[in-house]
């Protein structure tokens, strides 16, 4: 709480155990559950059944490696682009297509990340951009029979990607992003979210979320203060 009446919720939750996806989803029905009673739309509750159907098994047996940036001083910078400046990027992009904000984004951000890297080394090197996205409501429903070959192919790639991360040759650009989720929606009963953020911001990652108004992105990304500029 804040002189001001102000109110902060935060609430810590693993990645291993939710996606973007699935957070979102509980906040809006943890959300609605505040609200009962002041409102008639109807609360859905989340699920909980899924450990009781696909069991852990050997946990014992996993082996969490220590973050890579502990011990380093990290810095973590927030860079905004409003409606209008992805408008003018989406326009320069018209020749290849309509294009979405988190695309044009992408490249624009993902562009920089090699000139620093160019910059750093003297060369342009090799530059590997691994992307994460909300696929709900984008793809049809797998069918059985071809889940085995869509696991096949992950592990494949999975695989190729440490090899190169292995190799320390390439430049790995890793983007997540959570635009297009209704998160500042979420209303416990006093008020939609004048600014909604995740506090953990893993080393190397450019984590994108749309802005309060929703046609804008906030860009955050976290590196080592010795490679900041």
């Amino acid at each position: 709480m804040f002189d001001c009446g102000g109110l902060a919720i935060g609430v810590p939750l693993s990645h291993k155990v939710a996606d973007g996806f699935v957070i979102f989803t509980f906040f809006q029905a943890w959300a609605a559950a505040c609200r009962f009673g002041n409102t008639t739309e109807v609360v859905t509750c989340p699920s909980f059944e899924m450990g009781s159907l696909l069991l852990a098994r050997d946990t014992d047996k996993l082996k969490i490696p220590v973050p890579e940036e502990y011990g380093v001083t990290m810095v973590t910078k927030r860079f905004v682009f409003d409606e209008l400046a992805i408008s003018t990027l989406k326009a320069k992009a018209k020749a290849i297509g309509e294009v979405s904000r988190v695309v044009v984004m992408t490249a624009v951000l993902w562009k920089a990340r090699i000139l620093v890297v160019q910059a750093k080394h003297g060369l342009l090197w090799p530059s590997l951009l691994n992307i994460s996205y909300n696929l709900q409501r984008k793809t049809d429903c797998l069918k059985t029979e071809d889940a085995d070959d869509l696991f096949t192919l992950m592990i494949s790639s999975m695989t190729e990607i440490h090899e190169i991360l292995e190799k320390n040759e390439t430049d790995i650009c890793v983007f997540t992003s959570v635009c297009g989720f209704p998160y500042y929606e979420v209303d416990f009963g006093w008020g939609k979210p004048s600014w909604v953020n995740s506090v953990h911001k893993p080393s190397d990652i450019v984590l994108m979320m749309d802005t309060e108004c929703g046609r804008g992105i906030e860009a955050w990304e976290t590196l080592e203060k010795k490679r900041t500029c």
